[in-house]
């Protein structure tokens, strides 16, 4: 019998301006299409401030971790976010073994998440109160940036560089890769998230103490 999965959709806060998705059951490569149109759905009607109750789903494979990673850019980019909830602790292990906590925040309750949004949005409002010359004072300059072209960065170059960052700082995590890669890029390229998950993975490095492994064993020889 085939996995199922069930999803209700409810806006919540003052002005229901925040999004809660509950799921219920396992998302994998058969069931994860359907939160996926769901998540588009939301993002198409510009719904930026998304909840996902994780409370009900007991296993959520690379397929379903990829819908969460896939949308988060362009959500944060229209200043939203997506913050998890609830999740049980075999999920939330997994969730931590991928280092996806380095890049997605998740919270014991939906409260919680809740007044996080809530919080963020103060802090949004105190700011857009300043005239232009204070708001141009509080901005960083950072290097313009565009996606990654297959052709510009080679698996195979890549992933050497990041193996040199991993022998040589092996408490790195997977989110901080990935910033000191494309806070390193002359060339402005940059680089996916998943691409270096995929790289990792192809090399066994996903797991910290094969990571440690690896740094141990070359700074020994």
């Amino acid at each position: 019998m085939p996995e199922e999965v069930k999803i209700s959709v409810e806006a919540v806060g003052a002005g229901d301006e925040i999004v809660k998705i509950r799921v219920d059951g396992i998302l994998d490569t058969l069931t994860s299409p359907q939160l996926e149109k769901v998540m588009n759905s939301l993002i198409d009607q510009e719904r930026y401030s998304i909840m996902i109750d994780l409370a009900g789903v007991d296993y959520i494979s690379s397929a379903g971790w990829g819908i969460f990673i896939s949308h988060l850019k362009e959500i944060r980019e229209k200043r939203g976010d997506l913050k998890l909830a609830r999740m049980l602790p075999q999920v939330y292990e997994i969730f931590e073994l991928l280092e996806f906590d380095s890049i997605l925040k998740a919270y014991d309750s939906i409260e919680d998440a809740r007044l996080d949004f809530i919080q963020n949005k103060k802090v949004e409002l105190k700011v857009s109160e300043f005239d232009q010359a204070e708001k141009r004072s509080l901005t960083f300059k950072q290097p313009l940036t565009r996606e990654v072209n297959q052709a510009l960065i080679p698996a195979e170059g890549l992933s050497h560089r990041i193996k040199t960052m991993i022998i040589s700082d092996p408490f790195l995590s997977l989110g901080e890769i990935v910033r000191k890669l494309n806070y390193n890029n002359t060339d402005s390229a940059r680089v996916g998230f998943w691409k270096v998950f995929n790289i990792l993975r192809k090399n066994r490095l996903l797991r910290k103490q094969n990571r440690f492994k690896l740094s141990w064993k070359e700074t020994k020889t």
